[in-house]
């Protein structure tokens, strides 16, 4: 997917012979057969007469400098009721690094002020599930569609349909979750927006199939405000969903944002996995069988990471040690760190001699579950 949109200056109304070419947009999957240009305007000299139609496209969205014309008038309107959002929400034209259209979406929407949600779950709980912009897109399905299971940034697209006349658009972050066997024991299919409305039970159709695909937050969606405004509730839509970046790990300086909204960030996102992991050892604590094979896992784990980080820094230390070798002659005197080596040896062995003996055991005839390292 590509447009190609013509440059032109809006002062002069002459074309710049550039041409741009814009991968994976919102604007070619909302609005198909349109053809877009682009016009530079100037702050401190444009006037609204230079903006007027220019080769019979007229301005339909803007960002900064860039105005964004069309050869159909109507578009904006289709999407943005209210002129001053074609400006403020320019996210039609934002490239993406991969963009699909998915069938049949499980969609739960949710207030993430209120936490309304449709009476789907709690208000309390739904409220954690999402944040400002911030929402859910189940593991198995990203993975079943060729999407990372990692968070990413998102542009979503939803042209008229049953479920949803208007057109919508949304953009934030989508967290990969377990949503597969989330909410109600069935979904509706097609007629969910029936029972928001209250109309008889008798017009849908059941599925089998629990949970959700994605959980989105109604601060996601841009655009149409007040009674125009989505929902809360769940829906069954047709979507365009463009990944527009991938979560990566790097380094950040703390800046104001970050350390503000930090405490937030913590109660939302790393106390849930907390209480989550609690509950897990709690339960696993009623049996020593589930209590020792959690031990293996464990340890596993660790010594993974352990060789991990050894292999990833294995160049670094031959080279350090390679300069530094000249002091490997010289006497420190170090009885001190030479019995915290020795100490750490022995523990280590102790550790993978009572993680070979259970292993065996657990496959065996768990004679050492009530071992004091499980215990």
């Amino acid at each position: 997917m590509a447009l190609k949109l013509n440059h032109f200056d809006t002062k002069t109304k002459q074309d710049t012979l550039i041409q741009e070419k814009l991968e994976n947009t919102l604007a070619e999957y909302l609005f198909p057969g349109v053809e877009f240009s682009i016009g530079t305007a100037y702050p401190e000299a444009t006037v609204p007469e230079d903006l007027e139609e220019h080769n019979g496209m007229s301005l339909q969205f803007s960002a900064g400098k860039r105005m964004f014309f069309a050869n159909d008038p109507n578009i904006r309107q289709q999407l943005y009721p209210n002129p001053s959002d074609g400006a403020a929400y320019p996210l039609p034209f934002t490239p993406c690094r991969t963009f699909q259209e998915l069938r049949n979406v499980r969609v739960l929407v949710v207030d993430d002020t209120t936490g309304e949600n449709g009476g789907v779950i709690a208000n309390n709980d739904a409220k954690e599930l999402v944040g400002d912009c911030k929402g859910l897109i189940d593991k198995d399905f990203a993975v079943s569609n060729n999407i990372e299971s990692r968070p990413f940034q998102f542009r979503l697209g939803i042209r008229p349909q049953q479920e949803s006349p208007v057109m919508r658009i949304a953009k934030g972050t989508l967290a990969p979750a377990r949503l597969d066997k989330f909410g109600e024991s069935f979904f509706r299919m097609g007629t969910s927006a029936n029972f928001r409305m209250g109309t008889s039970a008798k017009t849908s159709t059941l599925r089998t199939k629990t949970g959700y695909d994605i959980v989105l937050a109604t601060s996601c969606f841009k655009g149409r405000k007040g009674e125009d405004a989505i929902q809360p509730g769940e829906y069954m839509l047709t979507v365009g969903l463009g990944v527009k970046a991938v979560a990566q790990y790097r380094e950040h300086s703390l800046g104001t944002q970050i350390l503000v909204n930090y405490p937030k960030a913590v109660k939302q996102e790393i106390l849930p996995i907390i209480k989550q992991q609690a509950e897990k050892l709690a339960s696993d604590q009623k049996d020593p069988r589930r209590l020792a094979l959690r031990y293996i896992e464990t340890y596993e784990r660790r010594k993974a990471l352990l060789a991990k980080h050894d292999e990833a820094s294995l160049d670094t230390l031959e080279e350090i040690e390679n300069k530094f070798s000249i002091f490997d002659t010289l006497d420190s005197g170090g009885e001190i760190e030479e019995t915290q080596s020795s100490e750490d040896n022995g523990t280590q062995q102790k550790d993978l001699l009572i993680y070979s003996l259970l292993k065996a055991d657990l496959s065996g005839y768990c004679q050492l579950i009530e071992h004091p390292k499980i215990i």
